[in-house]
């Protein structure tokens, strides 16, 4: 059998051609690994491996003005800062799957039984207008006691309310790791912890007026400054806008979103604000001005 050696360096040559010939031999191969180990380099620095999934609730209050501006809704006495939902995320949510959630249907009997009724009908209900009563087939209608009336007003509101809990259940808690109590009062719990109202934020220095033009630029860092709020980043934490379409376009503050792990409800990064300097209607943006309408 004839060997390599022979066939690059045969016989009839003299010992320095011989040597000539091994030294390029072994320069080509120096220079092939050498492009290997590139290439191998170059490969490891562009492909990432992919980021572990994170799941997360994203805890949205409204403000009623502005959520009702445009559309009928139930009387508001005293506007607050209210729980508009309770959303829960995956890291690697498809926008455009339908999840498939495994939790428990919504059970009212045990909610109603378990909940703290009075604080969820405060901090989250329906704004739903109450649907009016059509007694034009009745033609002897009978008179009802202003107790009677306040009870039935109660039921149907509470029917608006479970309408809109039952709702967030089936869209985000079932989803979720918790159950349907744990889902609740989590919410309420980081509610009443991070308040939008029990500061001098919301109460003082922004109070609600119509015609007062407000830098998002200056809520955001006015919002970073207060003590419970200063652990979150702007990746944290969105402020959205509804536009509305009067003499000129407006911008009004509609809801304050805020970011926290699924496991020890800690503030996490879920925004990425890349594209925020896009004009969306959705979002308020550093450049924006906004109304926060009384």
């Amino acid at each position: 059998m004839i060997s390599l050696s022979e066939i690059l360096c045969p016989a009839s040559q003299d010992n320095r051609t011989r040597l000539k010939n091994w030294f390029f031999i072994c320069l080509i191969t120096l220079n092939g690994f050498m492009v290997v180990f590139v290439l191998i380099g170059l490969m490891a620095g562009l492909w990432k491996p992919p980021e572990p999934r994170t799941a997360y609730f994203i805890l949205a209050r409204q403000w009623p003005i502005t959520s009702c501006i445009g559309k009928k809704c139930i009387k508001i006495e005293k506007p607050d800062w209210i729980i508009s939902e309770f959303v829960y995320k995956l890291s690697d949510d498809d926008p455009n799957t339908k999840r498939k959630c495994n939790g428990k249907e919504f059970d009212e009997d045990f909610f109603m039984k378990t909940i703290e009724k009075e604080k969820i009908r405060k901090r989250w209900p329906s704004l739903n207008p109450i649907p009016t009563k059509n007694d034009a087939a009745d033609s002897s209608p009978t008179k009802e006691s202003k107790t009677d009336s306040k009870k039935s007003e109660d039921k149907s509101l509470d029917t608006e309310n479970i309408k809109l809990w039952k709702d967030q259940w089936e869209t985000n808690g079932r989803c979720s790791n918790q159950d349907q109590l744990s889902f609740f009062s989590k919410a309420l719990e980081l509610d009443s912890k991070y308040s939008l109202t029990n500061n001098d934020l919301l109460l003082g220095k922004y109070q609600p007026d119509y015609d007062r033009q407000l830098s998002i630029a200056n809520l955001t860092k006015d919002f970073h400054s207060i003590e419970k709020f200063k652990s979150f980043e702007d990746e944290m934490i969105e402020f959205v806008c509804k536009m509305v379409q009067f003499e000129q376009t407006k911008y009004f503050i509609q809801e304050i979103r805020l970011c926290f792990d699924a496991e020890k409800f800690e503030p996490i990064k879920c925004y990425d604000k890349s594209n925020y300097n896009k004009l969306s209607a959705f979002n308020c943006f550093d450049s924006s001005i906004i109304y926060y309408p009384s």
